[in-house]
């Protein structure tokens, strides 16, 4: 059912996370059921949008969400920051480590061709 509109969804989505992350106060965790929370995690997921990724960020660092489902829509979308912070809460501490090198590994290359 959240689902049947996304565009909409995400646009009030949106609208309530930009406006918790500009003003820097975290939202009632009641306010927002899990159902919501992982439906938006997973529009953010699916999105290529860098905005997109870093209200991702936020969600994951400020709320409580399902783990294993978050884990999941990180690692099928192969967003690494995501992905590595989710193991570091579940105390995967080596996988987290393996990660946060190969997105440090990416910008190095990257840096390197536009040197």
């Amino acid at each position: 059912m959240l689902l049947e509109h996304p565009t909409e969804f995400k646009g009030f989505m949106d609208n309530i996370f930009d406006s918790a992350m500009r003003s820097g106060k975290v939202i009632p965790v009641k306010a927002i059921s899990e159902d919501a929370l992982l439906a938006y995690i997973n529009l953010l997921c699916e999105s290529t949008d860098r905005e997109d990724h870093e209200k991702l960020a936020y969600c994951i660092n400020n709320y409580d969400y399902p783990l294993e489902d978050c884990l999941e829509l990180c690692q099928e979308s192969n967003l690494k920051e995501a992905w590595a912070y989710i193991e570091e809460q579940t105390e995967n501490y080596y996988k987290a480590l393996q990660l946060r090198y190969d997105v440090m590994e990416v910008f190095w290359l990257i840096s390197l061709i536009l040197c």
